[in-house]
């Protein structure tokens, strides 16, 4: 289940977080969805396929907030980090059917928050081209893990 069998599209549109809020090419990159797959955690996955997909929190999120500070990080990445914040008002799991599997809301989640991480750094971006070059279209952004 990754990105590439059509759960998540490779590239969406996101908002930019600066004052224009101009829709922007975003990744998703495999490696930021698989290991939530590969580590059997598909509740984790198909709610951040809902909430990308469905509630569309990286077009319309409630906020975007940057200067996230994590130890483990090199150097000044995390200041090209934003988080796009949304407060879901449904969970999403997949149902298997005939055809396959489906994204369904499944349940009413209280009190909660949904982020989703981008980075906007180009050094970050670069690294990651290879696996979007078929798109045909310039990164500005990509989905963390």
């Amino acid at each position: 289940m990754t990105v590439a069998d059509g759960h998540l599209p490779p590239i969406i549109s996101a908002r930019a977080p600066d004052e224009r809020g101009e829709l922007i090419p975003v990744g998703i990159p495999r490696s930021s969805v698989e290991p939530l797959a590969g580590r059997g955690q598909r509740e984790k996955l198909a709610d951040l396929h809902g909430q990308i997909m469905a509630h569309r929190v990286l077009q319309t999120p409630y906020a975007i907030f940057q200067g996230l500070k994590r130890d483990m990080i090199a150097g000044d990445l995390d200041s090209f980090v934003y988080a796009y914040m949304t407060k879901p008002i449904v969970r999403y799991s997949y149902m298997s059917s005939e055809i396959g599997e489906r994204l369904e809301a499944s349940s009413e989640p209280a009190n909660s928050v949904f982020a989703v991480y981008v980075t906007l750094n180009r050094d970050v971006i670069r690294s990651s081209l290879a696996e979007f070059e078929s798109a045909g279209q310039e990164l500005r952004g990509l989905v963390l893990g």
